[in-house]
């Protein structure tokens, strides 16, 4: 008679949880850094609860935007 071993299934990491706080940059001042799907509406509601606040975000970040539409993968967006 064979015996056979089991083998437990291999223990996964927990996956990371997104801080509650944005990093920082070089300067000190919050940032975000944008992925796939961000849009001005999403990065407000996420940071501030309220989505009507991407107009803030748009004005902080004039410097680095040509619209409110002008969101790059990896762009770095100052948040005020």
């Amino acid at each position: 008679e064979r015996s056979v071993a089991v083998v437990p299934p291999p223990v996964r990491s927990p996956a990371p949880t997104p801080s509650a706080r944005p990093p920082e940059s070089s300067s000190g001042a919050r940032v975000h850094i944008v992925v796939k799907g961000d849009t001005l509406q999403s990065i407000a509601l996420r940071y501030y609860g309220d989505r009507s606040r991407f107009r803030d975000l748009y004005a902080a970040n004039r410097q680095v935007m040509a619209s409110p539409n002008d969101l790059r993968i990896g762009m770095e967006l100052r948040l005020p």
